[in-house]
C-alpha cells in the first residue's frame, strides 16, 4: 500500500521531469535562433563574398534560416522526448547527478544527423558549413541545457529538508 509521502514523491518526481523538458525546450528555442542567425550570416557572407548580393540572396538567406530554425526545433523538441526525459529519469532512479549524459547525447544526436543526411542526400555528404553550423547549434544547446539543468539540480521542493526552495528558483 503507498503511503501519501510515496504518492507526493512521485507527483514531485513528475515536476521534475516537467521542468527539466522545459528547460531544455528553452535551449532548443535558444539554439534554434542561434541556427536561424548562423544559416542568415553565412547566406549573406557567402553572396557578399560571391558579388551576388542583392534582394533575392537576402531573402534566400532569411527563407533558409527560417527553414532551419524550424528543423532545429522539431528535432530538438523530439530529442526532448525522445532522449531527455528518459535519460532524466534513468539518472534520478540510479541517484547520479552527472551531466556528461547529456553531452553523450547530443554527440549521437549530431552523428545521427550526419548518417541520416548521407543517407538523404544520397551519394554525397551534406555541405561542410551546414556540419559545422548543426554542431555549432548543437554543442550551444547542450551546454545552455547542462548549465540550466545544474540550478535545476541544486533547487529543492519545499518538502526538501533544509535546502533552498524550488519556488525561489523559478521566480
Amino acid at each position: 500500500m503507498k503511503t501519501v509521502q510515496d504518492q507526493n514523491e512521485k507527483i514531485v518526481n513528475e515536476v521534475r521531469i516537467n521542468i527539466v523538458f522545459e528547460t531544455f525546450i528553452f535551449s532548443v528555442v535558444l539554439g534554434s535562433g542561434l541556427c536561424a542567425a548562423l544559416f542568415f550570416a553565412y547566406g549573406i557572407g557567402e553572396a557578399l563574398f560571391g558579388g551576388s548580393l542583392s534582394a533575392y540572396t537576402l531573402v534566400s538567406a532569411f527563407g533558409s534560416a527560417v527553414s532551419a530554425a524550424a528543423i532545429c526545433f522539431l528535432i530538438g523538441f523530439f530529442a526532448s522526448i525522445a532522449l531527455v526525459a528518459p535519460l532524466f529519469k534513468a539518472l534520478k532512479a540510479a541517484e547520479r547527478r552527472e551531466y556528461w549524459p547529456y553531452f553523450a547525447a547530443a554527440v549521437g544526436c549530431f552523428v545521427i544527423y550526419l548518417v541520416a543526411g548521407a543517407a538523404v542526400r544520397g551519394v554525397g555528404a551534406l555541405a561542410f558549413s551546414t556540419n559545422v553550423i548543426v554542431a555549432i547549434t548543437i554543442a550551444f544547446v547542450a551546454r545552455d541545457f547542462v548549465e540550466n539543468l545544474k540550478k535545476v539540480m541544486r533547487a529543492k521542493f519545499p518538502h526538501d529538508d533544509n535546502e533552498p526552495r524550488l519556488d525561489s528558483f523559478l521566480q
